[in-house]
């Protein structure tokens, strides 16, 4: 699957090489499947799209005012990275927010804000995706000042090993074993490959995961 610039969802065949397409109702940044099959997108529309094994797709949830950085789908929450660009006070100008999967059919309940990016970096960087380790610890990439940070059990950010991360790392992705994949798209490109001590926590698009 394939989000782009463009209010599309692509499916690649991977045996025949056979694409299949449909329309979204906005461009999508980032994509993740939850257990059901589920498929759900999102980006500068301030929403949250299901699309279905069929590509058909619908809106399931509201984020108006939030452009949508990365999605990560663990222990049956979606959670969602994004800018806000409103007038709210109360709400961060980046922020995660979590939605809980209320059914099989992709519904989602009201989101709920985690974490206030903003304050708990003093930085004004904007979070460019999201991964989990098999604890249920959540690691939170970004553009610029905090290459990596982990959210603790106590609410807490912590850099993931700052002297040799250094941002912009614009995707990461846990592979197999214990070896995380980060993006690195500073002065030399590079993708690096790091021995973290642990597995991710289950891909639900990713067979065998």
């Amino acid at each position: 699957y394939v989000d782009g610039a463009n209010p599309y969802i692509i499916r690649q065949e991977i045996t025949t090489g056979t694409p299949g397409y449909n329309t979204l109702p906005g461009v999508s940044i980032d994509l993740d499947f939850d257990q059901y099959g589920n498929l759900y997108c999102g980006g500068i529309g301030g929403e949250i799209y299901c699309v279905k094994s069929d590509m058909s797709n619908s809106i399931v949830a509201d984020y108006e005012g939030i452009s949508i950085k990365a999605l990560r789908v663990h222990d049956n929450q979606l959670y969602v990275a994004g800018n806000y660009s409103g007038d709210d006070p109360e709400l961060p100008d980046v922020g995660i927010w979590r939605n809980q999967i209320l059914s099989a059919d992709g519904e989602l309940g009201e989101k709920e804000l985690i974490l206030d990016w903003t304050t708990q970096t003093a930085s004004p960087s904007s979070i460019t995706g999201l991964t989990f380790d098999e604890n249920g610890l959540l690691y939170i990439s970004a553009d610029s000042d905090v290459g990596i940070a982990v959210l603790n059990s106590e609410g807490s950010l912590e850099p993931l090993y700052p002297k040799i991360i250094k941002p912009p790392i614009t995707k990461m992705t846990w592979g197999s074993n214990n070896y995380l994949y980060l993006n690195y798209r500073g002065g030399l490109r590079a993708i690096y490959r790091l021995d973290i001590g642990i597995a991710g926590a289950p891909y639900h698009g990713r067979p065998g995961s």
